[in-house]
């Protein structure tokens, strides 16, 4: 059984000596736990933190089974601030061209 989803990982558990146990909550499968093999490197370090979105690819034998996960970053969401185009972004009033500046 594989599916692909993307999810929120929850929470991390050590497992052997370089092993992790996720949980994630993912959009189409609920709640759901899974190995990433590999997950105490410092590849995966900053990635496998609670609250970051990632694309997961769960594969197991059985439904239930813990299943192995591969892990993907997602592309974070770009932030209200710098969504703006430049011209959008309000200046100072010191700052704005005046007209008394402009005499000749």
């Amino acid at each position: 059984m594989e599916w692909r989803d993307e999810g929120l990982i929850i929470g991390t558990r050590k497992h052997g000596e370089n092993a992790v146990i996720i949980e994630a909550m993912t959009t189409h499968h609920g709640r759901h736990m899974g190995l990433v093999r590999g997950g105490r490197s410092r590849r995966y370090a900053a990635l496998l933190q609670p609250g970051n979105t990632v694309e997961l690819n769960w594969r197991a034998r059985l439904e239930d089974h813990l299943g192995a996960y591969t892990v993907e970053a997602k592309k974070p969401p770009r932030c209200g601030t710098y969504a703006k185009p430049r011209s959008a972004v309000a200046q100072p009033a010191h700052l704005r061209t005046s007209s008394h500046f402009a005499r000749a």
